[in-house]
């Protein structure tokens, strides 16, 4: 701790080499002491040993101001430079570099930069636009953010000088925490994946007007194709796959599709039915059994039909041939045996008759015949019976 008001008193040899000494000691320690010198003038060094802190005298000689804040030009310091201290309070920084100018030039108002490698073009620079807007960037050069290991420098996000940002390496990349999101504004926006393997389709997710599209470019050409994979129309409430309308709850008919809760009722004298969810059958019911009162009707899962016997008889009887089976014929017994009705005999034993009894021919009628009665007189041989083909 060395201080001294800086004036060598005229003494004796000894005293004047010690009031020399010990002004120099006060101008090597920078006037070290818990309290400030008792002589002060602008531009002295105090160095304030209960702080630890370097002061320098204004140019008004009224205070001591921080040597920091008084450093102009330019500064060289050799690393490591650490700054270590606490804020003044909430919202000020640890470190602070201001700028008074409000000219901005091609730079914008720079505040703070970090040149390139041997150049003096800078590639980073922090500062605003003049009216308080915030700058960070650079001239011309990309802006890469990674990390440092080992010697290996890995990028993870790129913003070239273009303006273009882009991610690299595997890392997943989040954007807004729950309830966040993006917003891609501008005419007609799209989102482009490429896909760099070899001979792979690229993708984009685009929006034009009301409808929202998945297109896809097939060929490497750069630009998509049709038909877009996906379409949505906000103003149709319509959706295409491929150009093939997609299948909704509201569009089933215009579709000319069935909804799976549509049902199929068996009616009356019929059975099966159910819901689309399955296969389903339509069987008719078994029939109920005919009889000489029944009508047409269906009731539960049988019917039934009217016996219009008339109509049966006249049309079956105008549609039989002579001789067919169901149609009757006089026909003589070539022996004797008992013409009684009821008896079946073949053909081969009956011949024609006409109907006074005379022979009609020889031939014996095919098929099997029933005796339904005869006719007395005659000879045996010759009498005439009515018999029915049955066979």
């Amino acid at each position: 701790m060395a201080q001294h008001d800086m004036v060598v008193d005229n003494a004796p040899g000894l005293a004047v080499r010690s009031d020399i000494n010990a002004a120099l000691a006060a101008l090597v320690s920078s006037s070290s002491g818990t309290v400030e010198p008792l002589t002060k003038v602008a531009g002295q060094l105090w160095f304030n040993t209960s702080s630890g802190l370097l002061s320098l005298r204004n140019t008004a000689n009224t205070a001591w101001i921080g040597v920091a804040s008084q450093l102009g030009g330019t500064v060289t310091l050799t690393s490591p430079l650490s700054f270590t201290g606490t804020s003044a309070g909430v919202g000020t920084g640890l470190i602070a570099v201001r700028d008074s100018v409000v000219t901005v030039g091609a730079e914008g108002n720079v505040v703070f930069a970090i040149n390139k490698q041997n150049s003096a073009t800078h590639g980073l620079m922090l500062g605003n636009d003049g009216n308080g807007a915030a700058l960070i960037g650079n001239n011309n050069a990309a802006l890469r953010f990674g990390k440092w290991v080992s010697g290996v420098f890995t990028e993870y996000l790129n913003m070239t000088s273009a303006g273009i940002f882009t991610f690299a390496g595997t890392q997943q990349v989040i954007i807004g925490g729950a309830g966040g999101g993006i917003e891609i504004a501008g005419t007609a926006p799209s989102i482009k994946m490429t896909d760099t393997t070899a001979s792979a389709y690229d993708f984009w997710m685009h929006v034009d007007a009301q409808n929202w599209y998945v297109l896809v470019d097939r060929d490497g050409s750069g630009a998509y194709e049709t038909p877009h994979p996906l379409t949505l129309e906000a103003d149709t409430n319509k959706g295409y796959l491929f150009g093939s309308e997609l299948l909704t709850v509201g569009n089933f008919d215009g579709l000319g599709l069935t909804p799976e809760a549509r049902t199929i009722t068996a009616g009356v004298g019929l059975t099966g039915g159910g819901d689309l969810s399955a296969n389903r059958s339509i069987a008719m019911g078994t029939p109920g059994t005919l009889t000489s009162s029944t009508t047409n009707s269906a009731t539960g899962t049988t019917h039934y039909h009217l016996i219009d016997e008339d109509s049966i008889v006249s049309v079956g009887m105008a549609a039989l041939a002579v001789g067919s089976v169901g149609t009757f014929a006089l026909l003589a017994r070539l022996d004797e045996i008992a013409n009684n009705p009821g008896t079946t005999l073949a053909g081969s034993e009956l011949v024609y008759s006409n109907c006074n009894g005379n022979t009609a021919g020889t031939t014996s009628p095919p098929g099997t015949w029933r005796c339904m009665g005869f006719q007395n007189g005659g000879t045996e041989s010759r009498k005439t019976t009515l018999w029915l083909r049955i066979v």
